[in-house]
């Protein structure tokens, strides 16, 4: 087992796992907007729920500066 294999086994999960937030998101009737989905277990890993949103998440200050640097990355910009 290489170092990678051995890391991704306690730090990350599998694939089919890490996309379960999103289809959960998409496809419950209950869902609403604003809610944030997330793995539920130790570590961040594990089955699929409603989880807190993180602060980091609602700073509008942080959501600029990566979108100017997302802009400058890209070539792309938007007028808003």
């Amino acid at each position: 087992m290489g170092a990678a294999s051995f890391l991704m086994k306690f730090a990350g999960q599998p694939v089919e796992d890490c996309a379960l937030p999103a289809l959960y998101a998409a496809t419950q009737l209950d869902v609403k907007s604003g809610m944030f989905f997330g793995p539920t277990g130790r570590f961040n890993k594990g089955s699929a729920g409603q989880r807190k949103m993180p602060e980091k998440a609602t700073d509008d200050a942080l959501a600029g500066k990566l979108w100017e640097i997302s802009e400058r990355l890209t070539g792309v910009t938007y007028q808003m």
